[in-house]
Order: C-alpha cells, then structure tokens, then sequence
C-alpha cells in the first residue's frame, strides 16, 4: 500500500477552520460547518470505503470527477411533494455559514423515484436526504484530495480542530494510491422477476389497451430481478466503473444496504447560469447495426426531450435542444438529445431536480395517469431506481443522473432493476428484451 501523505501540513489549515466555524457558531446559535481540503498523491477514490462498513457512505464518479464519501458530517432528509425544493433551501442554508478551506467539500444526494416512504429492501432509505461526509477522497482535472469536514459549535474549536486534523491524517496515510479490481463473486443466476412473465404481458397488453384509448401515451413498465445474496456492493461498483467509464457510476450505503450502479442518462446538470440535461430514449444492443431511429424509437425519443424542454422553459430564456444522435451505454445503445439553456435567475441544482423529475424516460405520459398506472401494475416498489442520483457544491451547482442499470445490495438478496418504455407499437417480446439488454451491465459487473 503507497500512502497519500498531504503535501501540506495539515495542522496549518485546519486551526483556522474550526476557530472560524465556532466563532460563526457563537454568532449564529447554531452549529456551523468546517470543512478542510488538501492535496493529496493521486489516489483511489473508492479505496476509502472499499473493505469499510460506514454507516453511511456515497459514490459518483464519470469523466473528469470520482468521490467518495464515508460517514456523515451533517445529514438532512425530507418528505412530501416539495421535498426536493425543501432540500435545496436547507443544504444552501448549511453551506451559507460554512467555512471552507482549500477544495470545497461535495454534498451527496438524492431521492426515491416516488414521494412515498420506500418500503421492503429499501426501508431505510430515505425519501429525500443530502449529506455532506465526514472524510471524501476526490480525483478530478485539477488532481487529488481529500475533504474533511464536522459540524462545530461555539466552544468546540479545540475539539474540532483535533477531529479534522486526526481524519485528514489517518485518511492520507491509509488511501492507497492504486485501486485492485476485484475478482466478480460468481452470483448464482437463478432469480425471481417481478413482475412475472405472464403478469409482465398482461401489463403490457393493459397498457398499449389504454394508449389505444388515449388514456396514456407512453408509460415505463419496469421489473425487478431478485438474485440470492452473494458479492460485494463497492468491489459490483469498482467493476462498473471500469467497465463503463461513459456512464455516471453511483453508490449509496444507508446501514447494511448499498445501492450502486452506472447510468447512462444525466437528469440534469448546472454550471453557474447554464443548464444541461441528456433525454435519452429506445434501447437496442450495442452490437447491432439496425433498429434504433426507427418511427417507434423516435417518437419516444422526442416524447421525453419535449417534456425536459416544457419543465426548464419557464426557468430559461435561452433553451435549445439538439438532434437526436445514437449514444453508447454499456451494452446498450439509446437515443439521446442535449438539451442546454440559460437560467433567467439564480437557481439551485435541486430546484431543477424537482422541476424535471420524473421525465418521461422513467415515468410516462400523462404523468399522473402513468404513475397510477405503475403503482398498481409493477407489483414492487420502486425505492430508488430510476429517481435522481447526483452531488451537489456549496454555491448550488451540480449534476444529477437517474439511477437506472443499478443494483441493491440487502440482506434478502441482491435487486436488479430495469424498465422499458410501452408506446403505440411495443410488443411484450420485444420490451422483455430490451430489459434483459439493460440488466447485463450490472448483471455482468456481479458475475
């Protein structure tokens, strides 16, 4: 193991910090957070909780940016039909009185698909939570770090400043430098659909009988495949992310849980004023050379950016979407859009989580028609599969992808879920396959 040792002394900066946070803390009358980041050798981002049983940790990682967090600094979680906007005031208002010192710290995030309490497996998981970690390790363009932060009240600076200065020290000496990919565990493939096949077709019948009387337009039928228990959520996460490194890898570890997958869709993403989001839509093998743009394909495609575009328009006053172009996703091919815009004033990243999500992509079209329709026809909840999945920066900025091709690791076994999007011209056979294609990546990365 190659140690990461700081190329800073770490007891130079994180004095400062925590002196400055209980000095705000005794302003303020409440805790408020000191966060410390320091350059590090480069480094294994998901080492630091690879072997580890936090009680909560994070991962994301796509091109340009891995981090991975470990336990908690501060948490917060939310309910209701404005519990995403409720999350974004709530975690601005913790960074507004933060001290940070050297690279800022990264909030993770995210929520259930449905604004229900999840239930089953997921019991556990929140509907809606934010966290900043105790210890992150990150790799990006600029290089290698690690972020340490604690809540601090008045009279805590000693204490804080001893806390930060341990967890800096003992994560720089303990991150090795390289990561080793583990061998797959070799899980037995036998396994539980739910839907079962006769109830799947059955659901597909009803609803292409409802888009044949308009009530719907498209609707995302999805199932589940429950394998027996067997590998290791973070080494299933060390595979994906090598083996689709185009893909926005994702992890959540709530107890004995973990949550983990690679993404082939960007929900949405903020840079300052500018805006982006990737609609993606049609799904057919990554070897094939025919079938996706077909009529079908592109009118499910189009379905999904047009609603993307009805979401942000009244937050832009600049927005414009691009051709459809064929992206690779694993072993899988989509239809994709960009879709860029300006924002017309100041948003947080989670204002916009809550004003795209749930797209026609996971849900369907009309959306409370299609919602109605799943929860009665899927027979499994959902948790968090296909709801949104991302990180967020102290000044609101931030990306967020949808938790599809992903895989819960829990006690009762190992879930693998995917879905398929039912339109005027689906047939069962044909969707059952296309949800076979986006089970491989995890079920490949799992052995």
């Amino acid at each position: 193991m190659t140690s990461t040792a700081p190329q800073i002394p770490i007891e130079d900066i994180v004095g400062p910090a925590a002196e400055a946070a209980a000095q705000r803390a005794r302003e303020s009358g409440r805790p408020v957070l000191a966060s410390v980041g320091i350059p590090v050798q480069a480094a294994d981002p998901l080492s630091l909780i690879r072997g580890a049983s936090p009680a909560m940790a994070g991962w994301w990682s796509r091109p340009g940016l891995v981090a991975a967090g470990t336990d908690v600094a501060f948490s917060l979680h939310t309910d209701g039909p404005a519990r995403v906007v409720e999350l974004a005031d709530r975690l601005s208002r913790w960074f507004a009185d933060a001290v940070i010192i050297g690279r800022e710290p990264l909030a993770f995030a995210g929520c259930a698909f449905a604004d229900a309490e999840p239930t089953g497996a997921w019991a556990g998981f929140p509907t809606a939570t934010a966290w900043v970690p105790e210890v992150c390790a990150i790799l990006d363009d600029d290089g290698s770090w690690l972020v340490a932060a604690t809540p601090v009240l008045a009279g805590e600076a000693e204490a804080a400043t001893e806390y930060l200065a341990s967890s800096l020290t003992y994560a720089a000496h303990t991150l090795p430098s390289a990561g080793i990919v583990p061998q797959a565990a070799g899980i037995e493939p036998a396994g539980d659909f739910t839907p079962d096949d006769d109830a799947w077709t059955s659901a597909v019948a009803d609803a292409l009988t409802r888009i044949g009387a308009s009530e719907l337009t498209k609707v995302v039928l999805a199932r589940r495949l429950r394998l027996p228990a067997g590998g290791d959520a973070w080494d299933t996460a060390v595979r994906l992310a090598l083996s689709y490194p185009e893909c926005f890898g994702y992890g959540i570890s709530f107890g004995e849980a973990t949550f983990i997958g690679a993404s082939p869709e960007l929900l949405i993403e903020r840079r300052g004023s500018s805006v982006r989001s990737a609609p993606a839509a049609g799904t057919i093998a990554r070897e094939a050379t025919t079938g996706l743009g077909s009529e079908k394909e592109r009118i499910e495609q189009g379905l999904v950016v047009e609603a993307v575009v009805d979401s942000l328009r009244p937050l832009c006053d600049e927005l414009e979407a691009g051709a459809p172009r064929i992206t690779a996703a694993g072993p899988v091919q989509h239809l994709s859009s960009e879709v860029t815009g300006r924002l017309t004033q100041p948003r947080h990243i989670l204002e916009l989580v809550a004003a795209v999500h749930p797209t026609p992509a996971v849900a369907g079209i009309p959306q409370p028609e299609a919602l109605s329709f799943l929860r009665s026809a899927e027979g499994f909840d959902r948790g968090w599969y296909a709801g949104p999945v991302g990180i967020v920066t102290p000044d609101g900025d931030g990306e967020f992808a949808l938790a599809l091709r992903g895989a819960l690791f829990h006690a009762d076994g190992t879930d693998l879920y995917a879905g398929a999007g039912i339109v005027n011209g689906s047939e069962p056979d044909g969707e059952r396959g296309e949800i076979a294609l986006k089970l491989r990546a995890a079920a490949a990365a799992l052995g």
